[in-house]
């Protein structure tokens, strides 16, 4: 019994002696923000669909086009600075605006784009 007693003693000690390490105040400069990212699947931009993953996707990814913030009817460039609909009504012609590279440093060509779609 006296051994029990002990060891529980001993434990409450080695608790009570615990200094939150793990709990570590960042410094004062830095913004720490987490977020639980249990519910992502996928980050393919193509099949992104719970809110976690399409947060990540947006700030990852450019987007061809993208919404306008005042009027979510219209389109404005993202990638694409112009766009427009062929006489057929078939067909889309996206004008990719010069200068823009991937995070390797590698141009962005009109080919890159097609394979994305």
């Amino acid at each position: 019994m006296r051994r029990i007693v002990r060891t529980v003693l001993l434990l409450c000690g080695a608790l009570a002696l615990d200094d939150g390490s793990a709990l570590a105040d960042p410094p004062d400069n830095i913004f720490v923000m987490a977020k639980d990212i249990g519910d992502v699947i996928t980050l393919d931009p193509a099949e992104v669909f719970e809110f976690t993953a399409g947060e990540i996707v947006a700030n990852v990814y450019d987007r061809l086009m993208m919404f306008e913030p005042e009027d979510p009817r219209e389109l404005t460039g993202g990638v694409a600075e112009s766009y427009a609909i062929q006489d057929d009504g078939e067909t889309i012609v996206f004008r990719i605006r010069d200068g823009l590279r991937f995070h390797s440093g590698n141009p962005v060509r009109p080919e890159d784009v097609e394979f994305s779609l």
